[in-house]
């Protein structure tokens, strides 16, 4: 049996608008699985590396190695998590396409992460809402990321630095 190329796969319009958005939603998940994972993998690599290098702090050449391939070792982190990061943005963005026909599950996640109240009103008149703080809201997972970057280069700098002030004194 001949493998299928792209020119043979059906025409995405003549699928529903519903399985269309099925399929965006595992792809949201696939993507978020893969920048979670990725993102977890480099923090642990930070994480014991800072530790070995807290243990070889005797050794000024060991200190300033594993800082310098610490602090190298975000600029990978930070391009992966950018990366697989759009990724997810651009699967938001198709599954968005079949809103509001099928729900508005994704377009009220985005209000909710921005900061905005989310309503239902239930059978009784009770009402059900769900509101983020302001400084959770500020501090999603992009930057939440990006600070925990930049604490482990702040960490790797700082150990270096202390190292050369104490060889200096």
């Amino acid at each position: 049996m001949p493998r299928k190329t792209v020119g043979d796969q059906p025409d995405p319009h003549s699928v529903r608008p519903a399985e269309q958005y099925g399929f965006a939603l595992q792809l949201i998940q696939y993507d978020i699985n893969r920048l979670w994972t990725i993102y977890g993998l480099f923090l642990l690599a930070e994480t014991v590396l800072l530790g070995a290098v807290a243990q070889v702090f005797s050794n000024p050449e060991l200190v300033f190695a594993g800082s310098a391939v610490g602090v190298l070792l975000i600029f990978p982190w930070w391009a992966t998590f950018e990366n697989t990061r759009k990724f997810y943005l651009l699967r938001l963005i198709q599954a968005k396409d079949y809103e509001p026909e099928v729900g508005e599950f994704l377009t009220e996640g985005h209000r909710l992460a921005n900061g905005f109240e989310i309503v239902r009103i239930r059978k009784g008149a009770t009402k059900e809402s769900v509101r983020m703080s302001s400084v959770v809201a500020f501090m999603r997972p992009q930057r939440s990321g990006w600070f925990l970057m930049a604490l482990f280069a702040a960490a790797f700098i700082g150990i270096s630095a202390l190292r050369v002030v104490q060889k200096a004194g």
